[in-house]
């Protein structure tokens, strides 16, 4: 968060492009799978000519597919060129761009199906995993999204680097469905579903620069990496939420009848225009005295938001403008033993401005978070194995989850607090075995909320979507002899009970999942095969059948992936 600025504390996933290499990067992927999936895959890159002051990346990944479930395709096109230049020793300039276009006839995913017949078939059969209760035709994804940017680098002196990496990105999204719903409450038979039609177009224009100044120096027996930085983001954001048209006859979702209600798009019902711009001022010292390394950093944002929400059913307009400034700082601490064992601990702040609004065109409060946590790193001398225990305590604020009344809208909870542990291991059983286990415990509860106008209250549910507990077991081994290139894996994975709501009116079971890798790499056996290898990949190789999710004890639920296999081959050289 303090670097990053909007991130909360429990870390986060850091998406890195490929960049260009020193050395030459040739390798091209074929690959087939379930369901009709067929995908190219290239990467190239290295060197321009004999020249050692340029060089180059292309990535491009062209895929086409249906999916589990009834008339649901994908097809993406992606592309990623890069260069870097160095006109000196001292600069580096590496510009970087990304074109991306997904068409998903179906919606993109799986369908929201009723509660009868997924998670409860005490009244109505369970319906098929493939159920589809869109409409062919008119159900459609579309989303295309590119970027351009650049890293720049320059050395000042040994002591001293100045960093700037800036980005400008543009993304077109358009959702548009037909979905089930049940006329009551109590009992929903998937056979007479009553459905309507509805579409969310969006689009977003996003700037952010980020300037950085390191500094090493030595200040007695301290060693001192010093980060200073200033960032700035810029985003330009439309959101419209059409009305719902009602088709009025009934579906069966056993036995689907398509086309017998002409479906068009409907006329908008809601338009959003929102402009969030913010700049934040950081600092960091990493501090090494010995075996023992510091880390200080601090962070001071200020993020304004102005949101014009726009009826169309009343032809009125309303403006929220917010205006949020906040500090968040992060202190850590870890120590390096001669055994390998690496105790460390830290606090940490955060603070992320909540874009968008809830359906009564109201906007979010910022959500801020606070963590606390310490654990032991352990890797034994002269091994490639590694064991880590965490345990922490998360709290934020002003959480955003999906507003039960209407999933495509969000609602924010008071406060929510999660405690637990976190153990993984890395283990090198011998040269021909590895092995890789995790658990992780959660404990969560909402420990503040708004009721509501009937004195209805989250306070002390679990927090939606969040399992109690997570394991995951994988081993892989490496055959010698004359099976010498072939290598095996298989593991489980498991995801605990969990609640689709905060209110906790769904309970969700847990579920295991087996998966299975094979690979063959055909150089092994002969060296003018190089670089070729076959890999085949099986998930969920038992075809288990859950629901992933189950938002209400009505609609909203949807059925996990069954089994799905997929091959590869591959060449590099």
């Amino acid at each position: 968060s303090v670097l990053y600025g909007q991130a909360a504390p429990g870390g986060l996933v850091n998406m890195v492009r490929k960049r260009p290499t020193d050395g030459p990067v040739r390798e091209i992927q074929l690959q087939f799978g379930s369901h009709d999936r067929k995908q190219l895959a290239l990467d190239l890159g290295g060197p321009v000519g004999d020249r050692d002051d340029v060089s180059y990346r292309v990535v491009g990944v062209v895929r086409d597919g249906k999916t589990a479930f009834d008339h649901v395709e994908e097809r993406k096109h992606y592309l990623a060129p890069s260069l870097t230049l160095r006109p000196s020793d001292a600069t580096t300039l590496t510009l970087l761009a990304e074109y991306q276009k997904i068409d998903s006839p179906g919606g993109g995913g799986a369908p929201a199906l009723p509660f009868d017949g997924t998670l409860d078939t005490s009244s109505y059969p369970r319906l098929p995993r493939s159920a589809f209760v869109g409409e062919p035709g008119y159900d459609h994804f579309k989303n295309e999204q590119q970027s351009i940017g650049y890293e720049l680098e320059h050395a000042l002196s040994e002591r001293w680097t100045l960093r700037q990496n800036l980005r400008y990105m543009e993304v077109d999204t358009d959702s548009r469905r037909v979905q089930a719903f049940c006329a009551s409450a109590a009992s929903c038979d998937p056979s007479t579903l009553l459905r309507y039609a509805w579409a969310f177009p969006e689009t977003s224009k996003l700037f952010t620069l980020d300037n950085q100044a390191i500094a090493t120096f030595e200040t007695g027996r301290l060693r001192h990496t010093l980060l200073l930085g200033l960032d700035y983001s810029r985003e330009k954001s439309a959101f419209e939420e059409s009305q719902l048209t009602i088709l009025g006859t009934p579906f069966n979702a056993y036995n689907p009848v398509y086309g017998t209600t002409p479906v068009s798009r409907p006329d908008p019902g809601m338009l959003i225009d929102q402009k969030l711009s913010q700049i934040g001022f950081y600092a960091q010292d990493q501090i090494e005295i010995d075996a023992l390394t510091i880390t200080a950093s601090g962070r001071y944002d200020r993020a304004d938001t102005d949101t014009v929400t726009h009826l169309a059913t009343s032809g009125t307009a309303t403006r929220a403008e917010q205006k949020d400034r906040e500090f968040t700082g992060r202190l850590g601490a870890s120590y390096a033993f001669a055994n390998g064992v690496h105790p460390y601990a830290s606090y940490s702040t955060s603070f992320q401005p909540a874009g968008g609004t809830d359906r009564n065109g109201n906007v979010f409060d910022p959500t801020t978070g606070q963590q606390i946590e310490a654990g032991i790193k352990y890797q034994p001398t002269g091994s490639r194995s590694l064991l880590t225990l965490s345990v922490y305590q998360l709290t934020q604020q002003n959480v955003l989850t999906p507003d039960p009344a209407n999933t495509s809208f969000r609602v924010q909870s008071g406060e929510v607090r999660m405690r637990g542990f976190e153990l993984e291991g890395k283990f090198e059983l011998s040269e021909q075995l590895t092995l890789i286990a995790s658990y992780a415990h959660t404990d969560s509860e909402i420990t503040k909320d708004n009721p509501t106008a009937s004195g209805t209250s989250n306070r002390g549910n679990r927090l939606a979507f969040v399992p109690r507990h997570q394991a995951s077991l994988w081993a892989n081994y490496r055959f010698g002899g004359n099976l010498s290139g072939v290598s095996a894996g298989g593991g489980v994975r498991y995801i605990g009970q969990t609640r689709g709501n905060n209110a906790n009116t769904t309970d969700i079971p847990g579920y295991a999942l087996t998966d299975l890798a094979l690979r063959y790499d055909f150089g092994k056996r002969d060296r003018s095969l190089q670089g070729l290898e076959l890999a085949l990949n099986v998930s969920n190789l038992f075809d288990k059948r859950y629901v992933s999710t189950c938002l209400s004890t009505t609609t909203g639920c949807y059925w996990g992936e069954g089994r799905k296999v997929t091959g590869t081959l591959g060449y590099r050289w």
